[in-house]
């Protein structure tokens, strides 16, 4: 399969920002976004709104529908496709391929799939962001494009999926959190006047785990940290281990038992019962 460098087969537009000081430049008919209203592969249109003037007596420009965005400054690597003619900020670099030799929603998901180099590739004191000779270096692999269509459809396929899943489980968590109020009602306001007591006085025990990362084994104990605990569910992917000799000495502290609740208190909130 041969490959080719992005700068070979896209050209590159740069993002600019009207000044917010002149009045008529804004609140025109042009749609005007910035690397916020790019998430989760999707453009977030309706914040911002740009004129004629604001366009022309600025750095920003207009693309057309289908062109490919990607985050180069703040949010580095989020990409998206303009859902129509838009305005965008110095933070995007609009990417428009040669449609002879490259699929555009291939060359979505490929750089979807190559987040990670544009971060790696991230310069700045202060704000960092990717140089538009980090983008059009990068190589991509070159099928044909029938091939690059089938391969774009399947993760496009596989896209919709995990878009389904996520707002099933959105909709669950929605539903749980309705049922308790329900049933319980607000536990800050407490409009059914259940008695209020101490969590300490209704358990057993509260214990914490290690303060410091232990060293870490091939195999032996396995050692969970808050990243293997999301919305209920315990992640047994990608683990650590530690050595019987130090699950011995962490176990003198805090034991867990099959039913007790696991509670994170760094990161991301979440609980878990084994």
């Amino acid at each position: 399969m041969s490959a080719s460098v992005l700068g070979e087969l896209c050209q590159f537009t740069n993002g600019g920002t009207p000044s917010k000081a002149i009045a008529e430049f804004w609140n025109g008919d042009v749609p005007w976004i910035s690397s916020a209203d790019i998430n989760d592969g999707a453009v977030i249109l309706g914040r911002s709104f740009v004129t004629g003037a604001g366009l022309e007596n600025s750095a920003a420009n207009r693309v057309r529908a289908g062109t490919i965005l990607i985050v180069s400054r703040t949010g580095i690597g989020k990409v998206a496709e303009a859902p129509i003619s838009l305005s965008f900020s110095q933070d995007i670099t609009a990417v428009e391929p040669d449609d002879s030799k490259l699929d555009r929603r291939y060359l979505l998901r490929f750089l979807e799939a190559n987040k990670s180099h544009f971060e790696s590739h991230a310069r700045g004191a202060t704000i960092k962001g990717i140089t538009r000779e980090a983008i059009s270096q990068l190589k991509i692999p070159l099928p044909p494009l029938a091939e690059q269509r089938r391969i774009a459809a399947i993760l496009d396929k596989a896209d919709a999926l995990r878009r389904k899943r996520k707002r099933a489980l959105d909709l669950l968590d929605s539903m749980t959190q309705s049922t308790f109020m329900e049933m319980f009602g607000d536990p800050l306001s407490n409009p059914k006047r259940w008695p209020i007591l101490k969590l300490g006085d209704l358990i057993h025990k509260a214990s914490d785990g290690p303060h410091v990362s232990p060293d870490y084994s091939e195999s032996g104990i396995p050692f969970l940290s808050t990243r293997h605990i999301q919305k209920g569910t315990v992640l047994w992917e990608d683990l650590k281990f530690i050595d019987r000799e130090q699950a011995e000495i962490h176990w003198k502290k805090c034991r867990p038992e099959r039913g007790d609740i696991l509670y994170t208190k760094g990161g991301r909130r979440a609980w878990r019962r084994l």
